[in-house]
């Protein structure tokens, strides 16, 4: 009885030391990595950056392209780095939140309605 307690504790012991080291392993490896930080030339948020450092529109007539919003969307891909050629819509507010979470709600009630409809007339 008293082997079978002193090998239980020695494993005991060494899974304790095998989670440490890894546990110091990873924290390490994550210290390690690089990572990606906003702020590449010293501003101090994505709303100081001036216009003139947006990049050149494609068709200098179209009105789109001097709104508020596209200026906020492409002051946003300069602070975070973003690929400027990949489309991406950043949604923000309460209101697009509210707006997401609606069309989401209703694609699931469509869902399970339509599923039901095809279930009860299977069943008939």
């Amino acid at each position: 009885m008293a082997n079978l307690l002193i090998s239980s504790s020695r494993h005991l012991i060494r899974m304790q030391t095998n989670q440490k080291i890894l546990s110091l392993q990873f924290k390490r490896a994550l210290s390690a990595l690089t990572y990606v930080r906003p702020n590449p030339k010293g501003y101090k948020s994505w709303k100081e950056i001036p216009d003139s450092e947006l990049p050149k529109s494609p068709d200098p007539t179209n009105p789109l392209y001097d709104t508020p919003g596209y200026k906020r969307i492409q002051k946003k891909r300069i602070w975070y780095e973003m690929n400027p050629d990949v489309p991406v819509y950043l949604r923000e507010g309460l209101i697009d939140q509210i707006r997401f979470r609606l069309y989401y709600t209703l694609l699931i009630l469509l869902t399970v309605t339509q599923l039901y409809i095809v279930i009860t007339e299977i069943i008939k």
